[in-house]
């Protein structure tokens, strides 16, 4: 997730549009090694936002709405680090050989695999969520985003460390 040094309200992922399992997607088939990617978000959906720090914590930043979406050539994001993208392509990565990671990038260059990009808007901030990693954590993190029109109005304290596996979403 990309955001300007100066505006958190607004950000950008950008995800492959497939992902590779060297053995398979699950134990019933074997030979399905490719799958789309089913942590893209479609346009208008909102979603409560966490941004990793380290291995171990995560800041919450808000919820944040799908503004914009587009499948477009790696080649032209070159701000996104190819050998991210690979990374995040092949699930499994235990059993993935040098081979097949050659080939997935061979497949970005050639832009035969493309990446999903998503703008991001800052549209609320759920306090109960926020208050409830705070009291969990005993921390805080990020400041909050302040000019999208539905967080406007609510101040936001911090955005709160969690120490651990990443929370679980929320459903909507």
């Amino acid at each position: 997730m990309f955001f300007h040094t100066s505006d958190i309200n607004h950000g950008l992922v950008v995800l492959p549009v497939y992902r590779f399992f060297p053995e398979g997607v699950d134990q019933k088939n074997k030979k399905t090694q490719w799958q789309l990617n089913p942590m893209a978000p479609a346009r208008g959906q909102v979603r409560d936002v966490f941004l990793r720090r380290d291995q171990v914590s995560w800041i919450y930043l808000g919820e944040y709405q799908c503004v914009f979406s587009d499948v477009v050539d790696l080649n032209s994001v070159p701000f996104v680090k190819r050998n991210h993208v690979v990374q995040n392509t092949i699930m499994q990565k235990d059993l993935a050989t040098r081979v097949s990671e050659n080939m997935i990038k061979s497949m970005y260059t050639s832009s035969i695999l493309k990446v999903q990009c998503f703008g991001l808007q800052c549209v609320g901030f759920n306090e109960e969520l926020d208050r409830q990693l705070h009291d969990q954590s005993g921390k805080s993190g990020s400041a909050a985003p302040q000019s999208s029109p539905k967080a406007a109005g609510k101040k936001r304290k911090s955005g709160a460390e969690h120490k651990g596996p990443k929370p679980k979403k929320k459903k909507r």
